[in-house]
């Protein structure tokens, strides 16, 4: 009874928490942050909801009369989950004097084989 009910109590806030992230990441409100760190789960999926991840979410429902209730309920969540805009980005960095270099040794080496084929033929 006392753990179960306190593992109930944070999963619950915990979703309601993701609940919000949702809620704000949809509304797409520029001058303020997601609330990602007030619960452990948003703050592990903080990357993939608003960062720079691609992310897919399943919802899950059920088919009976007395679930109706949850599944509008989870529905509604996915419906705002759609509206959610994540622009992922690959998290590389060019050292162009790196490429540089390396483009200017392979222009060497086939300026070199060029100079040899010439002074073959010629």
């Amino acid at each position: 009874e006392g753990q179960g009910l306190d593992e109930a109590i944070s999963i619950n806030k915990s979703l309601t928490t993701l609940g919000r992230c949702i809620e704000f990441l949809a509304r797409n409100a520029k001058n303020e942050r997601p609330p990602f760190r007030d619960s452990k789960l948003t703050r592990l999926l903080s990357n993939a909801l608003g960062g720079n991840a691609k992310t897919t979410l399943i919802v899950c429902v059920a088919p009976s009369k007395r679930d109706t209730f949850e599944t509008h309920n989870s529905l509604e969540f996915g419906q705002q989950a759609m509206n959610v805009v994540v622009r992922a980005k690959v998290n590389a960095t060019l050292d162009y004097g790196g490429l540089s270099a390396n483009l200017q040794a392979q222009l060497d080496a086939k300026q070199g084989a060029l100079h040899a084929l010439e002074a073959q033929v010629l």
